[in-house]
């Protein structure tokens, strides 16, 4: 992005972070140049420990801890705390994998609709004609940052369903040869032995109910 202030021409990363680059080509003249400066990645502590660096990426922060996995990103320059967040599962979707009913999986996505894909440069929605981001010229940087940020949720998304069908369809084929294994335990049982035994045991049962009944 760049940025005219009387003779002077200043260039801004659309991105943010320490890999944040400019390269332009100067087609014809020469002009004085100044050293610009390194962009750094945010530092955030979660729950009192410091997150690592390979979760951060300029403003951006994907945190994973424990089975628990949250995206968000702060607005350039932000510096404090920010309010708690509360992550909850009440209202997503549960599947029931596995014979124990009690034990389910939830498989949550966010929405992907215009309105929602994009970050604090703004939405996909703010592209459309009439839009706060429509047209190109001035709009360009910051149309292009929001596409960057709309890409990235579509990423996360993308990669939420391939762990979820991967991990899923692995537990239902493991579940479906130990079924196999099972109905080829039944069709191998000798009936006629296993109605010996059960006449068998039936007969005790009925000799001990009476000597029971004598005793008393």
């Amino acid at each position: 992005m760049a940025q005219v202030a009387g003779d002077t021409l200043t260039f801004t990363t659309i991105d943010y972070g320490d890999v944040a680059t400019i390269d332009f080509d100067v087609s014809s003249g020469t002009f004085a140049t100044a050293v610009g400066t390194t962009g750094a990645d945010a530092v955030v502590t979660f729950n009192g420990q410091t997150v690592s660096n390979a979760q951060i990426d300029g403003n951006r922060v994907s945190y994973t801890n424990n089975g628990t996995h949250a995206s968000f990103e702060f607005q350039a320059g932000f510096n404090g705390i920010f309010n708690p967040v509360t992550i909850s599962d009440t209202n997503v979707a549960k599947f029931t994998l596995t014979p124990e009913i009690d034990r389910r999986s939830t498989f949550s996505l966010p929405g992907v609709q215009a309105e929602r894909l994009g970050g604090v440069s703004g939405k996909l929605s703010d592209l459309l004609s009439g839009g706060s981001l429509s047209g190109l010229g001035a709009n360009t940087s910051g149309a292009i940052r929001v596409i960057d940020e709309a890409l990235a949720d579509l990423t996360l998304i993308e990669g939420r369903v391939d762990v979820t069908v991967a991990s899923s369809s692995k537990l239902l084929e493991e579940f479906k040869g130990e079924l196999t294994d099972v109905l080829q335990d039944l069709n191998t049982v000798d009936e006629d032995r296993q109605s010996l035994l059960l006449a068998k045991n039936q007969t005790l049962a009925s000799t001990t109910i009476s000597a029971l009944s004598i005793l008393q």
